[in-house]
């Protein structure tokens, strides 16, 4: 299956859906927790349709790339938090995204940097 188009919605939802194994339809994963974003569809700065297109996959890498300053995203996606992810239904990527791991802690020291040189 190549990669679909973004103008065919629905085929880039399936994609997304057979690309992520995931154990609801109507919920976001970050990490090893799971979201009902619903509520929030039409108040995402990014707008609602990133979130329509993304509905039942997830999103932990995005999540944390998109987000610069995550204490904000973080603390707004607390709100629509529904509980853990089963533990059988581990996350399908390589990459992990710990308060002390590396990722988190680089994107905090350029985070500072940027504010500083703007």
């Amino acid at each position: 299956m190549g990669f679909p188009s973004l103008y065919n919605l629905q085929q880039y939802s399936t994609f997304l859906s057979c690309a992520n194994f995931f154990p609801s339809p109507n919920l976001w994963r970050v990490g090893d927790n799971l979201y009902d974003l619903s509520g929030y569809l039409d108040s995402h700065p990014g707008g609602r349709q990133w979130l329509e297109l993304t509905r039942g996959t997830d999103i932990t890498e995005a999540f944390h790339v998109a987000h610069v300053f995550l204490g904000r995203a973080e603390a707004a996606l607390e709100k629509y938090k529904v509980g853990p992810c089963p533990k059988d239904v581990p996350r399908r990527s390589w990459f992990t995204f710990e308060k002390d791991g590396f990722y988190l802690k680089f994107k905090a020291r350029a985070a500072k940097v940027s504010t500083l040189t703007c």
